[in-house]
């Protein structure tokens, strides 16, 4: 536009121009009398001075212009006050528009002359003046431009600091937290494309003010659990030490290593409930297709030994190939079911587990013909370290506390009943978490009776 504009300017100051030079030959040719004096010689006469004077009166009217009246036989008829050049500042033969430099400056010369070119006149104009007029017109139209767009600009970075204050306000408020400040953001009248990002965040702060709290607890549980058992290593280390018979010192070895093992079995239960309280309620991005079949022979790859060596039969009636769920907490699940029932059960039990769907639902139970748990203490086994008074070696206390922590996390039932078998019946709901039924794929062939 300001091209354009320049170029239309320019257009207008050329004709201004030839317009002035114009009107300057038009009045030299009403004075006729003024045709005949030449240059060098100075008239006197009275109608040649008016002559002169009524000429003179539109060379005046040509301001900054230089004008140059010649006639056609090279002499100077007229010129302008500002005018010094003797000599024309085109050739007399010449017409129309040409830049020339005179003195070191541009000017943009004019000529015109009448139809026998008896008369021409030149009209010389600075460029440099031109462009003062075409900057003056660039002022105007970016006054006009750049007012409203500085108007613009004030009102859109007003508007950007109001909305991006709730942003740096969080920016603030996180800057100056400490490390284990887990708090959720509060921001005040966050704009709507802001409350994602705010509900990330905050989403975000309770998994780890989640995970920090797991790792206060398990450090507290294990830090009081493995006192007990360090300590009685320790006793039976300084007995075997100050053993003098033999028996005594094989007795004391022994119980060391007994201790040993009840120490290694509390830092495997602390880890496995460690695993499943770090997930929090993440389920669903941690969730996977689970084989149910291949999960109990995990475990019994584990327990198949502990379980022989007492003469319990453990058998599996799994129905339902799959369910939805994280399968490490799935097998932990099994694992503490069928660990429980093995070590609290007499010898020459038996232990049945099984999967079956009810619609969309899954239900898993470990059934025992073991002593059982009586219904008024069925509520306190799920308390961690809580034996209800029973002794023994093995077993401490965190089996049932990790099947209840992996039942909450698959928002799953669990419920202790009265088993088949006589003993408990502990039975596991996962809801709507049926993936393939595998009744017809597996058939009683496949799964019915499979057992060590």
């Amino acid at each position: 536009m300001f091209s354009a504009a320049a170029v239309e300017d320019d257009q207008v100051i050329d004709q201004r121009v030839e317009i002035l030079a114009r009107r300057i030959l038009q009045s030299v040719e009403a004075a006729p009398q003024l045709h005949s004096v030449h240059k060098n010689v100075y008239p006197a006469s009275p109608a040649v001075v008016d002559a002169r004077a009524q000429a003179g009166a539109d060379l005046e009217q040509s301001g900054l212009h230089m004008v140059q009246v010649w006639l056609h036989d090279g002499s100077q008829l007229l010129r302008t006050y500002n005018t010094t050049r003797s000599t024309p500042f085109l050739p007399i033969v010449s017409s129309g528009y040409k830049e020339i430099s005179l003195d070191g400056e541009r000017y943009c010369v004019y000529s015109a002359a009448n139809w026998n070119r008896e008369i021409v006149v030149q009209v010389a104009e600075k460029t440099p003046a031109r462009m003062v007029q075409i900057g003056l017109l660039l002022s105007q139209y970016l006054a006009y431009i750049l007012l409203p767009f500085a108007f613009i600009f004030w009102l859109t970075r007003r508007l950007i600091q109001r909305a991006f204050q709730p942003l740096e306000s969080m920016a603030d408020n996180l800057r100056h937290r400490g490390p284990r400040d887990v708090q959720a953001v509060d921001v005040e009248h966050p704009p709507q494309e802001m409350l994602p990002i705010v509900h990330s965040l905050n989403s975000h702060f309770s998994r780890i003010a989640h995970a920090m709290s797991v790792e206060q607890r398990f450090t507290s549980v294990a830090a009081h659990e493995l006192r007990t058992p360090l300590a009685g290593i320790r006793a039976q280390a300084q007995m075997a030490c100050k053993a003098s018979d033999p028996g005594d010192l094989q007795e004391s070895l022994a119980s060391v290593i007994q201790g040993v093992d009840k120490a290694a079995r509390v830092i495997d239960q602390l880890i496995d409930l460690h695993r499943v309280e770090t997930v929090g309620n993440d389920i669903d991005v941690f969730s996977e297709r689970v084989d149910l079949h291949g999960v109990f022979l995990d475990v019994m790859d584990e327990l198949g030994g502990k379980a022989a060596a007492r003469h319990i039969g453990v058998q599996a009636r799994i129905e339902v190939a799959h369910i939805q769920g994280i399968r490490f907490a799935i097998y932990m699940l099994m694992r503490n079911l069928v660990a429980n029932a093995v070590i609290y059960c007499p010898q020459g039990s038996r232990v049945e587990v099984s999967a079956a769907a009810q619609g969309r639902d899954v239900v898993l139970g470990v059934d025992d013909s073991g002593p059982g748990i009586p219904p008024s203490d069925r509520d306190r086994v799920f308390e961690k370290f809580n034996r209800l008074g029973r002794g023994g070696a093995d077993g401490v206390g965190l089996g049932l506390s990790i099947v209840s922590q992996v039942a909450q996390l698959h928002r799953a039932k669990i419920e202790m009943l009265e088993s088949p078998l006589g003993g408990l019946r502990v039975q596991v709901t996962f809801h709507e978490a049926v993936v393939q039924a595998a009744a017809q794929d597996l058939g009683d062939d496949a799964s019915q009776g499979q057992g060590v």
